[in-house]
């Protein structure tokens, strides 16, 4: 019975690497994807904490002019800093879902050839069935002449 060897064994190598190196780059990007949404939430809420601690020193009275500039200055770079992280978190989205996408084509690539190897595999293996049930049959048959044979010479 012969052994099973894949011709395209080296092609299937290949296209599992490339589906590894997708998976770990679309688990990168999704990392990234999730920092970038942290620091926004986090930005977001540093400038709703400005805006309720100026809204308190306003209700309470105790803010002079000068220190509600400094107060309105930092709530307007905050929201220069949230506008950059939503633009960031657009482009890594992006980016997510191309490396997305370039794994369900790697992912696809490497099934076509598994599957191939899997159709092979079930090929040889029917024909070496089909090689033994022969040589089954063979000895068989040489079993039943051989008896025949000895039964006429009785």
């Amino acid at each position: 019975m012969k052994r099973f060897k894949f011709r395209l064994q080296s092609v299937l190598d290949q296209r599992e690497r490339l589906e590894r190196q997708a998976i770990q780059s679309f688990a990168q990007a999704r990392q990234a994807q999730a920092d970038a949404e942290s620091t926004l939430m986090d930005l977001q809420a540093l400038k709703q904490d400005l805006i309720d601690g100026l809204m308190t020193l306003r209700l309470a009275g105790s803010i002079d002019p000068q220190e509600q500039v400094v107060y309105q200055e930092y709530i307007r770079q905050v929201k220069v800093d949230i506008q950059r992280q939503e633009a960031t978190l657009a482009d890594l989205c992006a980016l997510a879902e191309t490396f997305r996408q370039a794994l369900v084509d790697a992912s696809q690539d490497k099934r076509v050839v598994d599957m191939l190897r899997d159709h092979k595999l079930t090929a040889h293996d029917h024909e070496n069935r089909r090689h033994e049930q022969n040589e089954a049959d063979e000895m068989s048959s040489m079993r039943h002449q051989f008896h025949k044979g000895a039964e006429q010479a009785a």
